[in-house]
């Protein structure tokens, strides 16, 4: 069974920013984000985002481990300039359709809860710090801004509902 928690703790905020490179680690074709830039782009005091936005980390477990994450997103700056009553998903990473499920149930449920009608994404947390997935090319490395994700991902997204 999969449990999903929120990050509460810096240790977590450590362990969601890690997996990504626990996860990755031996694939040749992974380019590590900086750890440093992806834990400033976490935080309030660093990223402007925070000024017109809000982001709740989760992590997902299964027997003890660790396997996924995904970011809740509220971005009132994008909800005022486009007249939408939307969240967004992002940072999102699964080891199975399982987990993803989990993860994707966690937050729709926190959208629903904060009355957004709709939820978009991958968005990380803005399009300006990395969107989409990947859906071809997962034997070369990526280029700059481009997405890295297995190939599951787009339909384990699909499978929960998303288009």
């Amino acid at each position: 069974m999969v449990e999903t928690f929120k990050v509460a703790t810096k240790r977590d905020l450590g362990r969601f920013v890690d997996y990504v490179y626990d996860k990755y680690r031996g694939d040749p074709t992974f380019v590590p984000p900086l750890r440093m830039g992806e834990i400033d782009k976490l935080s309030p005091k660093k990223n402007p985002f925070f000024e017109h936005g809000r982001v709740s980390l989760y992590l997902a477990r299964r027997d003890g481990k660790l396997v996924g994450r995904i970011g809740y997103i509220e971005n009132d700056a994008h909800n005022e300039q486009f007249g939408e009553n939307l969240a967004f998903f992002g940072f999102f990473e699964a080891e199975d359709e399982e987990v993803a499920q989990a993860l994707f149930g966690t937050v729709e449920k926190e959208a629903r809860a904060n009355g957004r009608n709709a939820l978009r994404g991958p968005v990380n947390p803005t399009m300006d710090d990395g969107a989409g997935f990947q859906i071809d090319a997962y034997d070369t490395k990526p280029y700059i801004m481009m997405p890295q994700n297995p190939p599951t991902y787009p339909r384990f997204t699909e499978a929960a509902g998303f288009d």
